[in-house]
């Protein structure tokens, strides 16, 4: 990916690879959050094996409107108090605006608001979201172009030119 210079920062795009192993930890999160709820406050079922059991709880408790609203709450929640999810921290990533600058509650909305479409198809979840970043300049998917955000590493590159701290040029 592209090193985008600005007038106050140089903010490196994430590696898709790097995207999709932040996103696969933030959903194993979200998985688990949505099984111990529906676990705990799901109907009760007649025996038989727990996936069929979980999965009508779910169905038929409106389990998938909450665990859409909670996947939603959870990037909303924490990349606009940090930048960052879990995933994200954990990988070395965090969303900035593409000027280098923290993200606006405002920017997080609408990145978050148009998840669902970059997840499309559900068949194959978010291959949409991975071909275009992978195709991206930038590496944004579309939720990150219409909010003008960019998922960046959390370390800087390194300045070309700039002193070395050896005391050797």
């Amino acid at each position: 990916m592209d090193t985008i210079a600005t007038d106050t920062t140089l903010v490196t795009a994430a590696r898709p690879g790097r995207r999709l192993a932040s996103g696969l930890i933030d959903v194993v999160l979200i998985l688990l959050a949505g099984v111990v709820f529906t676990v705990m406050f799901g109907s009760e079922q007649p025996k038989g094996s727990l996936n069929m059991a979980v999965n009508e709880k779910v169905v038929n408790d409106g389990g998938v409107l909450f665990f859409v609203v909670l996947a939603l709450a959870y990037f909303f929640v924490a990349e606009a108090a940090t930048g960052k999810t879990l995933g994200k921290a954990l990988t070395g990533l965090r969303v900035t605006m593409t000027d280098g600058q923290p993200p606006t509650a405002a920017a997080i909305f609408m990145r978050t608001l148009l998840r669902p479409v970059d997840g499309l198809p559900y068949v194959i979840p978010n291959l949409l979201g991975f071909i275009v970043v992978a195709s991206s300049k930038r590496g944004q998917r579309l939720g990150d172009m219409v909010a003008g955000t960019i998922v960046a590493s959390s370390v800087p590159p390194p300045l070309t030119g700039a002193p070395s701290t050896t005391g050797h040029q």
